[in-house]
């Protein structure tokens, strides 16, 4: 953007040239160097601060997170982005091979005709001019001896400052950042400058007819290129006229180069990241035969119901539990889909945490004592009016869990009139979850398995 907004519009063609391919190259290395260290002060030695952070197992809890997104996505994006990357990645390879492809045919069927350090070569295929390395293709056929003249003076610029090596530099930057629309502008941007570079150098010789020399142009426009090499008519013609006729630049306007500097400031900052837990574990790690062996980790409050409101994907979920940990979670989604995941197995157990958040396995804390509900007589009479109904349970408080000696389970959210009218008309009247006094919220225990 920097380039397009000020720098393209100066005659300043080789400094913008060694700008560019300055700019490609250091946009790899920008996000690799650290900065911060030098510019923040830490004072890691204060063992009483150490102390008083918290454990490194703490730190690497994992924190509830809202399941936002579709499952699909949270299951396989990362597998889609490297395969989309590397389908995009093979096109263009192949799309570069078919090129050299070509151009080596070309070359094996053109006639040399001069040999040295610049060679040059006849085609008999009506194409446009262009130079690839120390090499220079044409046909002499469709051009007047003084129209060759003046394009191999013109490829000849191409081939001494060497912009073969600009080329084919973008093409690999394009290859890897096939997806990054400002490769594709940066090549453009590119290849038209070195264009201006060599119309510069040939309009300075002293015997050169500059309209000549435009009407040149305009007479290879439109032939057929070679899309890796130096062409003749690579830049559009208007730009490139209107360039030759332009008033150079005052030198004073060289000090716009001096704004890369923030510039690059501000990317190198953009790309840090505080490293400071970093430098925090390290020196932790130097203390640990210093400082006293760490309490048993404490499990925090879980909250049943935060969890179902950080995942408002899921309907349900039934944990089952051997001794003082779960054992394994079935998981039921409002799409209908239902997923088991063996807490046992510490792959599925970080798929379930990376898909749904953190959820306690281990060291549970006691179950607080249960919750003694008074029987109501709507409760009785729903239970006598429906013999096949086994019990009538609760889901938080709203939502009424209806248990069938089928062995079927059914749940009806009253909060909602559509499912509290299915319920009565399958049921009747659903009697209310009665709380008692200074209960404010049922949430029902777990249940281990040989229960």
């Amino acid at each position: 953007m920097f380039y397009y907004l000020v720098l393209r519009q100066l005659t300043f063609y080789n400094w913008n040239r060694w700008y560019l391919l300055a700019g490609t190259g250091l946009s790899f290395l920008i996000p690799l160097v650290n900065v911060l260290p030098s510019i923040t002060t830490q004072e890691p030695n204060n063992l009483n601060m150490i102390k008083a952070m918290p454990t490194f197992q703490n730190l690497s809890d994992p924190v509830l997170y809202a399941a936002n997104t579709s499952d699909f996505f949270n299951e396989y994006w990362y597998y889609v982005i490297p395969v989309l990357f590397g389908l995009g990645l093979i096109v263009q390879a192949g799309k570069l091979t078919i090129q050299f492809v070509s151009f080596f045919r070309l070359r094996r069927s053109a006639t040399q005709l001069q040999k040295g350090s610049i060679n040059i070569y006849q085609v008999d295929k009506p194409i446009a001019p262009f130079s690839f390395c120390n090499a220079i293709f044409l046909n002499k056929n469709i051009l007047s001896p003084a129209e060759l003249q003046e394009i191999i003076r013109h490829e000849q610029v191409h081939i001494i400052q060497k912009h073969t090596i600009d080329v084919l530099w973008l093409e690999c930057l394009c290859l890897v950042n096939w997806f990054n629309p400002f490769a594709w502008l940066l090549k453009q941007a590119v290849r038209q400058n070195l264009e201006f570079i060599v119309d510069r150098a040939v309009l300075m010789e002293p015997d050169l007819d500059k309209k000549y020399y435009q009407y040149l142009l305009l007479k290879v426009i439109g032939l057929p290129n070679l899309s890796i090499a130096n062409q003749f008519n690579i830049s559009s013609l208007k730009t490139r006229i209107m360039m030759m006729n332009k008033t150079p630049s005052n030198k004073r306007e060289l000090a716009k180069f001096l704004f890369v500097l923030p510039i690059m400031t501000l990317l190198l900052l953009s790309c840090q990241e505080d490293t400071s837990l970093t430098e925090t574990n390290k020196v932790r790690a130097d203390l640990k035969q210093e400082l006293p062996p760490p309490p048993p980790p404490v499990v925090a409050t879980f909250n049943f119901d935060n969890f179902l409101k950080q995942n408002p994907n899921i309907k349900n979920i039934t944990p089952e539990v051997q001794g003082d940990s779960i054992s394994s979670m079935v998981v039921e989604l409002k799409s209908g889909k239902r997923e088991v995941y063996n807490f046992k197995d510490d792959a599925q157990f970080e798929k379930f945490k990376q898909r749904y958040g953190f959820f306690p396995i281990h060291n549970l804390p006691p179950p607080p004592p249960p919750v003694v509900l008074p029987a109501s007589s709507d409760h009785t009479l729903f239970m006598e009016r429906n013999p096949q109904v086994e019990n009538l349970g609760w889901q938080g408080d709203k939502t009424a869990v209806i248990f069938l000696k089928s062995g079927k389970r059914e749940e009806y959210d009253l909060d909602k009139p559509e499912s509290k009218a299915e319920a009565e008309k399958k049921y009747g009247k659903v009697p209310e979850l009665v709380l008692p006094k200074g209960v404010t919220q049922f949430t029902p225990p777990i249940i281990k398995k040989d229960k």
